[in-house]
This record gives C-alpha cells, structure tokens and sequence, in this order.
C-alpha cells in the first residue's frame, strides 16, 4: 500500500514538473503548424506591415515578435465568434460587459481603450496625426471596433503601444535588445499599465518577466501548459534576425 501511494506520488510530481518545464521550444514544437501558419501569414504582411512601424519609428522585428505568440494562438473561427459578440454587446454596453480578444494580435477593447486615452495625453498625437474620439458613445465604440477588426489598424495600435512603453519606462530604450523585446512582449501579454511620461519603473516589467501565463486553450486548467509569453516572442525574434 506505501509502495502505490508512493508510486502515485512519484508520478503526480513528475506530471507537474512536466508541466512547469514547458518552454519556448516546447511551444514551438507542439504547435508546429501554426506556427508555420503564423509566419507565412507574417511574411505576406510584412510589407505592408513594416511601412506601419517604420512610420511609428518602431523596430519592425521587434514588433512582429511580440505579437507572434498571439499569432500562433488565434483561431478564425474563435475570432468571427467573438467579433460578432463584441459588435452587439460591447457597442451596447462597453467592456465591462464584453471584453474578448479579437484580430490576429489579439487585442481587448479595453485595452484599446485605455491606448487611445493615453496617446490623447501624449505629446506624440499631433506628431504622427493620429486622434481618437474617447468618449463612451455607441459611435465611438463602433469606430472603434472596426478599426480592430482590421490587420493594419492593429499594426497601429501595437505602435502607439510600443512608443508609449519607452516614454513612460524609463531607461528600456538603453538596455540591451533582446532584453528590451522580453519586457515589451511582456507589458503586452500582461497588459501593464502606462502610467505617463516618465513614471513607470523597469522594476515593474522586469518582475513580471517569468511568469507562466500564456496558453492555447479557451478555457484553462491548473493541468493545461502554460508558457512564458515573452520567451516565445524573443525565440521568434532570434528567427527574425
């Protein structure tokens, strides 16, 4: 009776460093296909991606990189699901109510939201002649919403994003490249805050650098494997490179 539990034991721990060990490589490798998928589609908008960011002055390669995890996760059919869902309830009632992730880059409402507001309070709109209508009307979310429905309107707010981060985090734009796609592919996939000019800390981001958030299923439990989203973006830009 000791010797099965004991086995048991064994077993239940090997399960679960298993399932800690999940890395870039094993992403890759188990998601082989669309991840094929993902770079041929990237590699098709690439050009036209590419005039987007050069003209946001933001690094194309680092850019693709850090939305590639969610390339690899996005489902056609997921997507119209919940576009649809967003166009009926999130015109209606906002994203409180209705905040599922739509595009291939796979952005909220809300965080689109919360992007337009800061780059209102920026500097930097009359630079690249980009303004947005914030307000909580109807109009203003339908604007909204078909503009994330498009691939290059995405490209557009992954720019505002990315120049966002390095006016507000201090001291990322000196730090080494590839550390510098890790911390923005995390601010990305976490969602972290742009406090203002100048007034988030590196510490911040840096703390978050490691955690296993990111999966490939709708709903997920404590067994499903759950990756380092930044890792899987920096392997996609050493491919870049």
């Amino acid at each position: 009776m000791v010797q099965r539990v004991l086995i048991i034991w064994f077993c239940a721990c090997i399960g679960i460093v298993s399932m800690r060990a999940q890395n870039a490589y094993d992403f890759r490798r188990e998601h082989h296909e669309q991840w094929i998928q993902a770079a041929r589609y990237a590699a098709e908008q690439r050009e036209a991606w590419g005039e987007i960011w050069h003209g946001f002055e933001v690094d194309s390669a680092l850019a693709e990189a850090v939305v590639f995890p969610e390339m690899v996760r996005f489902s056609k059919l997921q997507n119209y699901a919940e576009i649809a869902a967003v166009k009926v309830r999130y015109v209606a009632m906002g994203s409180r109510e209705c905040n599922y992730s739509i595009g291939r880059f796979q952005m909220k409402p809300s965080f689109v939201e919360t992007l337009e507001k800061r780059w209102m309070q920026s500097t930097m709109t009359a630079q690249y002649q980009a303004q947005f209508d914030t307000t909580q009307t109807r109009e203003a979310r339908t604007a909204r919403i078909n503009r994330m429905e498009d691939d290059l309107w995405q490209c557009v707010y992954l720019s505002m994003f990315i120049r966002l981060l390095y006016t507000d985090y201090s001291g990322l734009k000196a730090l080494p490249k590839e550390e510098q796609v890790a911390l923005v592919a995390t601010a990305y996939n976490r969602g972290c805050p742009l406090p203002g000019a100048g007034r988030g800390q590196l510490a911040y981001l840096q703390k978050r650098r490691n955690i296993r958030l990111f999966h490939t299923v709708v709903i997920a439990g404590k067994n499903a494997p759950h990756y380092v989203y930044s890792d899987i973006a920096l392997l996609r830009y050493h491919e870049l490179r």
